[in-house]
């Protein structure tokens, strides 16, 4: 038995002594991430400390202790600090936490760590370009509603040298039809220009132009294209952002009369969900509104005043990143219940 497999064994022993508890999933918390472990359904906790020749966590902020407990009902089990190659320590022991978890009876392992640079200009959650993204085939994928940072380099000033393949970036974006988005490319300074286009458009011929920062319907769902230029003899430095300013709406097909009440039906769309509105003045003052979830096509409304009309509309909503668009209103309906 080599040394490697003796000290490993010796961990686990010294664990299951003090722990019987089984995780299916394994946990490694970064820097920054630690307090995530606290707000677990804890069941028992062991210090790195109390685990005979196991490794100990010198770095600040890593607390250096294994969480059992649930999350959701899925037994894990969490590290709260690692040990890193760079405090001293051999691979060997560096990946022993790992083996351990394993041989605790985990299946599954998630790593997390803390990135970042030395650019102070830089965001948390900036995404950047990769070179070179000068053609359709080279596109840099992007997604809506996430900044992102690219570089161009000087456009005419030696068309010779490597950076003048730098003098366009294109990305590709996946847009859905009928819904309302905002190309924000910023600062257009000099002479950098920038266009979006869709996926019939040659790049740098035939153009089907939609403009950058103003509101576009696009016509299809599928991929789009943002292609930026540079013709001065400048490095330029841009951000960019493609936004979501509304989801696609829906219609009213039939709002049905009922006994004080009345069942509305309406075009289904891929959304989040409905918002219906229903007052008894077409301007909508005092207007009650129900939330509907995205699975359904109709609702019925009841508890409604006997002989009364009201008036009816409908909206979408999509949640993105924890925030809500809405798409506009409907033409409203008008319906007088029994």
């Amino acid at each position: 038995m080599n040394q490697v497999y003796e000290k490993l064994m010796k961990c686990y022993e010294s664990v299951r002594k003090k722990v019987d508890f089984v995780p299916k999933v394994a946990l490694v918390l970064g820097s920054g991430l630690g307090d995530y472990g606290d707000s677990i359904q804890i069941e028992q906790v062991l210090d790195y400390h109390d685990i005979d020749g196991f490794p100990v966590s010198t770095v600040q902020g890593h607390k250096g202790r294994f969480l059992f407990g649930y999350v959701e009902n899925v037994p894990v089990v969490i590290m709260q600090g690692r040990v890193h190659y760079y405090e001293g320590y051999p691979i060997s022991d560096v990946v022993l936490p790992t083996r351990l978890m394993k041989m605790m009876g985990a299946e599954v392992l998630f790593l997390t760590n803390a990135a970042g640079g030395v650019n102070f200009d830089f965001q948390a959650g900036d995404c950047f370009e990769k070179e070179y993204n000068n053609t359709k085939e080279t596109a840099t994928k992007i997604r809506t509603d996430k900044p992102y940072t690219g570089q161009l380099g000087d456009g005419f000033s030696n068309v010779a040298s490597e950076q003048y393949r730098d003098m366009c970036d294109v990305y590709r974006v996946e847009l859905k039809k009928g819904w309302t988005y905002q190309v924000n490319v910023g600062p257009l300074q000099g002479l950098a220009i920038a266009y979006l286009f869709d996926k019939d458009a040659q790049l740098g011929n035939s153009w089907k132009d939609y403009g950058t920062n103003q509101n576009v319907v696009v016509p299809y769902t599928g991929s789009y294209y943002i292609q930026i230029f540079n013709y001065s003899d400048d490095q330029y430095e841009y951000n960019l952002n493609v936004k979501t300013v509304a989801p696609v709406g829906t219609t009213l097909t039939k709002v049905k009369k009922g006994n004080k009440a009345f069942t509305a039906t309406w075009k289904k769309q891929s959304v989040s969900g409905y918002e219906l509105s229903y007052a008894t003045n077409k301007k909508f003052k005092k207007a009650k509104t129900k939330k509907i979830a995205a699975s359904k096509k109709k609702v019925t409304i009841k508890k409604l005043k006997k002989n009364r009309k009201y008036y009816v509309r409908i909206r979408t909503y999509k949640m993105i990143n924890g925030k809500k668009y809405t798409s506009a209103w409907s033409k409203a309906k008008t319906v007088v219940v029994k």
